[in-house]
């Protein structure tokens, strides 16, 4: 049998990938020590200054440049608007869908966990999703990115699914906020159309058609184990954590977020979050991808992001500043640009955050439908 590759988790730096700007000095241009001409004209005199003055703008131009590449170096070189894709479809709710479909979904996901990795792993291609997650927990969480981050990350499993897995649907979402009164009856915890219901009476592992995944990572390297969820019923947020992810609260952060970074604050560390800690198992960890829950429950936090953007898209479809990770691992409490790049350590193509603003364009092509 083949050596399965190990993972480093430490906080990817991923060196090779990121686009900086070179560092090398200035190279004289002559005019630190001028020789002074052999006689004194006032339109030489001029001329000097005003190459002295422009030799000093661009050197400050070109040094904040660097300064700001060396603390801040996921800006990626500008890329013209994708089209606008005049065929989007709506994503549906998956308790929607009817079971063949949901069987369609399901085993999709299955035949990732069969196919060869894309990373050049000793792994499978589903893999590759958790172990590029657990390489960029760090830089995409609790950060101005998360929200364009994941809306690509899902994106492009939904693609993986279709053109690897023959899937023949959409990506569905999880709307959580139906279930908020009875999460344990949720269609997605259905054992033979779901994904399974709580592991505890099995060693943490999920039962039902995801029962035989076997998951080959987490945080604390090449780990093969079976897929872990273990419900959380807290005294104070109730089983799952529901109390923090009902309808009213998620009304709440839609109708009172007045800006962006308060908008995605309230939603990543409010029901996102709860709802990771209330599923348990591999979900509340940097390997969370395990759990294929992850997506539909990503999807549904973009369904909420995009919503909140429909109610002033013209502001809206631009607004993106906040937090971000900088280099060691320190958080600068702003700095966050539209040019960022959204980095996928080769699992598809880099993009810009520009370039999944909108969902309606030839890269992503999706929408929802308006309702809550």
């Amino acid at each position: 049998m083949a050596t399965r590759t190990s993972i480093d988790t430490r906080p990817y730096s991923d060196k090779e990938r990121l686009l900086r700007s070179e560092t090398d000095s200035p190279t004289s241009d002559g005019f630190d020590n001028p020789t002074p001409p052999a006689r004194s004209n006032p339109l030489t005199t001029i001329a000097l200054l005003a190459t002295l003055t422009l030799t000093l703008l661009l050197s400050i131009l070109t040094t904040t440049h660097i300064t700001h590449k060396s603390t801040h170096p996921f800006s990626i070189p500008s890329a013209p608007p994708p089209e606008i894709c005049d065929h989007a479809t709506a994503r549906p709710a998956f308790h929607t869908l009817p079971l063949h479909r949901r069987h369609a979904y399901v085993r999709a996901v299955q035949r990732l966990t069969t196919l060869p990795s894309r990373l050049g792993l000793n792994t499978s291609l589903y893999d590759d999703f958790t172990y590029v997650h657990i390489q960029l927990t760090w830089k995409v969480h609790h950060v101005a990115i998360s929200l364009p981050f994941h809306r690509y990350f899902v994106a492009v499993f939904e693609k993986v699914l279709k053109d690897e897995g023959g899937y023949d649907g959409v990506m569905p979402y999880w709307d959580w906020t139906v279930d908020a009164a009875d999460p344990l009856s949720s269609a997605v915890f259905n054992s033979s159309s779901g994904f399974g219901r709580d592991g505890r009476a099995k060693d943490g592992c999920v039962d039902g058609l995801l029962g035989g995944k076997v998951a080959n990572y987490s945080e604390a390297g090449y780990d093969p184990h079976c897929v872990t969820r273990v419900f959380d019923d807290d005294g104070d947020d109730g089983m799952l954590h529901n109390k923090a992810w009902s309808g009213d609260v998620v009304r709440n952060i839609m109708e009172s977020s007045q800006t962006y970074d308060e908008f995605r604050e309230r939603l990543e560390n409010g029901p996102h979050r709860h709802l990771h800690w209330g599923i348990g198992g591999e979900m509340p960890s940097a390997s969370s991808t395990n759990d294929p829950l992850f997506f539909l429950h990503h999807a549904q936090i973009d369904r909420l992001w995009w919503l909140w953007q429909q109610r002033n898209p013209e502001k809206r479809n631009a607004e993106f500043f906040g937090p971000i990770w900088v280099e060691n691992e320190m958080l600068a409490e702003s700095g966050a640009g539209i040019l960022d790049g959204i980095k996928m350590l080769g699992l598809t193509q880099d993009v810009s955050v520009q370039q999944v603003m909108r969902t309606d364009t030839e890269l992503l092509c999706y929408k929802y439908k308006m309702e809550l």
